[in-house]
């Protein structure tokens, strides 16, 4: 369930102020709520909320973790920047299957 659903119209969530803005909500109509249950989906604003607060903190306890990372997937706004990453780190295969580092430019290498 959005929050943008229980807003009024013309009203945007500002990430800042989402405290603020769920509590000043208008309280949930017994139909939307009654389609809601059926749906499975949140009853009221307080409800996303937490359930947002609560993905935060999971997500930044499991941000503060190290993986091993074998495989990256990456996705690109516009084909031009693809394009541009994709011609900067062409490498030649054997280099990648060697992990040949000096193969590439140190300054587009990962440094995470």
């Amino acid at each position: 369930m959005h929050l943008e659903m229980f807003m009024p119209t013309a009203t945007k969530l500002r990430r800042n102020k989402l405290k603020e803005q769920v509590a000043t909500m208008p309280k949930v109509s017994w139909w939307k709520r009654l389609y809601m249950a059926c749906m499975h989906m949140a009853f009221s604003p307080r409800m996303v909320y937490n359930a947002i607060q609560q993905l935060e903190r999971r997500i930044e306890e499991l941000s503060k973790k190290e993986y091993d990372v074998s495989h990256v997937f990456v996705t690109f706004e516009t084909e031009a920047a693809q394009r541009e990453v994709l011609t900067k780190l062409d490498t030649p295969y054997r280099n990648v299957k060697k992990n040949n580092l000096s193969a590439m430019p140190e300054e587009l290498r990962f440094r995470g």
